[in-house]
């Protein structure tokens, strides 16, 4: 276990702070580990939800149609192109 040497200072009300008091309690944790346990996981929920993309199984259906359809003629176009920042600039 990775030494802790961080501290994160929170400020509540005194409901908020009966509310997470009972609830550690409840669970047998202190209020750290409880705190801690649950700031984490609501962390993580949240990073990962901006990191995936969830779809309707139509809208997924589509996306994967659209995947295989034979790529537009401009597209190809386009790829072929040099970027703009290989472009050399002027003398």
């Amino acid at each position: 276990m990775a030494t802790k040497t961080s501290r994160l200072d929170l400020r509540l009300t005194d409901e908020q702070r009966r509310v997470v008091e009972r609830a550690a309690e409840i669970s047998g944790s202190t209020i750290s580990g409880w705190s801690i346990s649950r700031l984490t996981s609501a962390a993580w929920d949240e990073l990962a939800a901006v990191r995936a993309t969830t779809l309707p199984d139509e809208a997924f259906d589509q996306f994967l149609t659209m995947l295989d359809a034979p790529e537009d003629p401009r597209m190809a176009e386009l790829l072929a192109r040099a970027p703009v920042w290989d472009a050399q600039s002027p003398a």
